[in-house]
């Protein structure tokens, strides 16, 4: 399982719509759900550089970045993405263990 946390920015579009935001997150977590992607999280954030956060999970990593990238395309978001680790996951990243 991959997991990635995906820090959002608003576009101007997505500014200027901003009272759609939850129900655009409920779209969003459908369509993922659909595609076997788990959304484990949304917030939305106050002051600092970004506007929310969504965390996600997949089996499959490509579909999970296709996600992603259709996040994107909606034009209201620019999303910033990052794989996360567990612990043991980044045990075998960084080489303190053999990988099963």
């Amino acid at each position: 399982m991959v997991r990635y946390i995906s820090l959002l920015k608003f576009t101007h579009q997505g500014a200027e719509k901003m009272e759609e935001s939850p129900h655009r997150a409920n779209l969003f977590q459908e369509e993922a759900a659909a595609a076997g992607i788990r959304v484990e999280s949304v917030y939305w954030c106050s002051g600092g550089v970004y506007d929310a956060l969504l965390i996600l999970s997949a089996d499959d990593e490509h579909a999970a970045l296709h996600q992603l990238a259709r996040l994107k395309k909606t034009g209201n978001v620019i999303p910033e993405n990052m794989r996360l680790f567990a612990a043991d996951e980044f045990d075998i990243l960084i080489g303190l263990k053999n990988e099963k």
